[in-house]
């Protein structure tokens, strides 16, 4: 179970982060406690890049430190943040030729590859609606978009990570899968952290956030509690970007 809600998480200090010399963030500094947090903005402001560079992305090169439970792993691989119990569910999931799904699990449960799975994976799978077969496929090759987020959402369950950033998971499912993966999330977001990417504020019927981060243009992080997504339904970004201007003058 999570420990007590008040304890830092995570920490990002003077965060840049660019692909291909293009600067995408910059000066990002962000403190989250333990608990369900949820990442907004506009179209292209770097939540995904964010996302990637606290996992440690290869693709993303990065200054300024992150720090995960007080422990620096700004120069850690990805592996090895996996391995502190940080868990990146993509957007757009890649497909992995030649390795079948059931593979993965046996390495996330660190179990012998001749060995079977555990009862656990095939609860799991009932609950998301897949069948035993899907097992047997070539990971996310010939999946669709809900099969895709389903995959992801099942890895996560049996890593039982520490934290899990979900990008967009409700993107590309139909109203049946976005039912299931958000009682997932419920259940999820009782043993571990959450740092959610969404458009689709559905999701948010599942999980009860602590925290609302919205990113604008790269640069500035304004943070508040979930009321703020009623202020940006009724008035757009623009008016959290005068929030985040005005606190970053103060």
């Amino acid at each position: 179970m999570k420990e007590t809600i008040g304890k830092e998480m995570l920490r990002l200090e003077n965060l840049k982060v660019e692909v291909k010399d293009e600067v995408i963030l910059e000066n990002i500094n962000l403190s989250l406690n333990e608990g369900v947090h949820v990442l907004l903005g506009p179209n292209g402001t770097g939540k995904s890049t964010l996302l990637g560079a606290i996992m440690g992305l290869s693709k993303y090169k990065t200054s300024g430190k992150i720090w995960f439970y007080n422990e620096d792993i700004t120069d850690l691989t990805p592996d090895q943040r996996f391995k502190k119990g940080i868990f990146l569910a993509y957007q757009l999931p890649p497909a992995v030729r030649g390795v079948r799904l059931k593979d993965i699990l046996k390495k996330i449960l660190n179990i012998d590859p001749k060995k079977n799975l555990p009862e656990e994976v095939y609860t799991y799978l009932r609950e998301l609606d897949l069948d035993e077969s899907f097992l047997e496929r070539e990971i996310n090759y010939g999946f669709s978009g809900g099969e895709r987020k389903k995959s992801e959402i099942l890895q996560l369950l049996l890593a039982k990570p520490k934290l899990a950033m979900l990008d967009e998971p409700d993107s590309g499912v139909d109203i049946d899968s976005l039912k299931l993966i958000g009682e997932a999330l419920r259940k999820i977001s009782k043993e571990s952290n959450l740092l959610i990417v969404t458009h689709n504020l559905k999701v948010l019927d599942y999980v009860n956030p602590n925290s609302v981060i919205v990113l604008l243009d790269g640069k500035y992080i304004y943070k508040d509690g979930i009321e703020i997504i009623h202020q940006i339904e009724e008035r757009g970004y623009e008016y959290v970007r005068r929030l985040a201007y005005a606190q970053n003058l103060s």
